[in-house]
């Protein structure tokens, strides 16, 4: 591709994610309790302060906390990451915590000064009243309700991109999720909500552009990543995915708002994945939307579990019979060999597992991660909790085998880093299991004589780095 056409490419993908709603960063796990505790201390500035109620700087506000530093300890305590900003004056820090509040209505802001909003003491009146519940109710609307184009947004650097465009985030991203019926990532809901396409404007519009892309999407984000930079030619003269600058990934500026829904009870969220819990969505809300037709993934999360089990007893029954774990897994993995990623339906739509060949070999590997040799946490059952890891992923796009030559078993930290790290990481990752031998090229060879690897196989492991172009020839030619 000539040089003029990529550099035109490489401005538009930083303009686009320049655009992402860039959500405040205080830290990352917002809670109910810290929403209380903000509006108290809003409240007592006030009290410090005649002038807020005109109007004031938060560099006014950030001055009057450092000078009432002491006299708010009982609050401060209880929110560390805050207390630290004001303690050693890191007016930065403390600014994405006055976004935290601007988010949720707790401050406003008019010609470039901050004033206490009415919710906030309305918030104060009912918790002295002891109407917990009503106060939940505030919270829960504030976000469900968020609007696009409000107090927040509308202070952005990108908020001329929003201003006509009307619909609510927590709104849009619940129904979105119910009509895909599936957990989404991150990075999915940061593109199709956080900097939807300039056309739309409209809340149905956009939801309805978001089904569309979502249906023909991948399930994994790092898949998702390269799906959309090839969909938006994001790529350099080489095929390379281009590089984010530091912060500048959309997944990463939205992801607050996404633990806010969590916060709330709208959402929950496993493996970096995002869905609806019908036991905990607040009742008010499942009215409004069609809960019934959702799958219930608290009940799939149960139904993975009760199959690892099984799979634990069986592997302890032929063990005790004197069956060693490799004849165990080779059993296993000969009943699937050729077998396809395939959907199954029980009361949850989801990809067939085999927990049996899993178990075995994270026994195999002493429960430690391949990676970088650690286990993470221990379970109730005493071993460290491992998560296996597809080489060739175990979808219909790369039709990668569920048998012992094509799996890892990986702490969480590594295979989330090979699922959606930099490309850079990835390789680095894949270099460091080669070097330990825990794939190899032998591996490979195995493959093709035991299920017969394609040509594109082969090159999506060139592509993901982990074997080089020289073993990439050298494999197609023992097809």
């Amino acid at each position: 591709m000539h040089k003029s056409k990529i550099k035109i490419r490489l401005t538009d993908f930083h303009r686009f994610n320049d655009i992402v709603i860039n959500m405040p960063r205080p830290h990352f796990n917002p809670s109910f309790n810290e929403y209380l505790l903000l509006s108290e201390l809003l409240v007592r500035i006030v009290g410090y302060s005649r002038d807020i109620q005109k109007g004031i700087t938060l560099r006014e506000v950030f001055h009057i906390l450092i000078k009432y530093y002491k006299t708010n300890l009982d609050i401060l305590n209880k929110l560390p990451n805050l207390k630290d900003a004001i303690r050693e004056k890191r007016e930065r820090s403390f600014r994405q915590w006055m976004g935290y509040c601007a988010v949720l209505g707790l401050i406003e802001s008019i010609n470039g000064k901050y004033i206490i909003s009415q919710i906030t003491y309305r918030i104060r009146k009912l918790y002295n009243s002891g109407k917990l519940a009503n106060i939940i109710g505030i919270y829960q609307d504030t976000i469900y309700n968020f609007p696009v184009y409000g107090p927040y947004i509308s202070k952005l650097r990108s908020s001329g991109y929003f201003r006509n465009m009307n619909y609510r985030l927590g709104a849009s991203i619940l129904k979105y999720l119910l009509k895909i019926n599936r957990k989404a990532t991150t990075f999915e809901l940061s593109i199709f909500f956080g900097k939807p396409d300039a056309r739309l404007q409209t809340e149905e519009s956009i939801i309805a552009n978001a089904i569309n892309m979502g249906r023909d999407m991948p399930i994994e984000q790092k898949d998702q990543i390269d799906f959309y930079f090839k969909y938006k030619g994001w790529l350099d003269n080489k095929g390379h995915n281009f590089i984010y600058k530091s912060s500048e990934q959309p997944y990463f500026k939205f992801k607050f708002f996404l633990l806010l829904m969590k916060a709330a009870c709208f959402l929950k969220n496993r493996d970096n994945l995002w869905y609806i819990s019908k036991e905990e969505f607040p009742k008010k809300y499942s009215d409004i939307l069609p809960l019934e037709e959702i799958n219930n993934f608290d009940d799939l999360i149960k139904q993975e579990e009760l199959e690892e089990d099984k799979a634990t007893k069986d592997i302890e029954q032929e063990v005790a019979k004197g069956t060693s774990l490799h004849k165990i897994i080779k059993k296993e993995c000969n009943k699937v060999m050729r077998e396809k990623p395939q959907w199954i339906r029980s009361n949850v739509k989801r990809l067939k597992r085999h927990p049996k060949i899993y178990e075995v070999l994270k026994r195999i590997n002493g429960y430690k991660c391949q990676a970088c040799g650690l286990s993470p946490f221990i379970k109730e059952n005493k071993q460290g909790y491992l998560e296996p890891h597809h080489i060739l992923a175990y979808n219909e796009k790369e039709g990668g085998p569920n048998i012992e030559e094509n799996l890892l078993v990986l702490c969480p930290n590594c295979h989330r880093k090979l699922h959606s790290a930099m490309k850079k990481t990835i390789i680095a990752t894949y270099k460091l299991l080669r070097r330990k031998k825990h794939i190899t090229i032998n591996q490979f060879e195995k493959l093709i004589d035991l299920v017969g690897l394609s040509k594109k196989q082969i090159s999506t492991l060139e592509n993901k780095g982990v074997i080089s172009r020289f073993e990439k020839y050298y494999l197609i030619n023992k097809i």
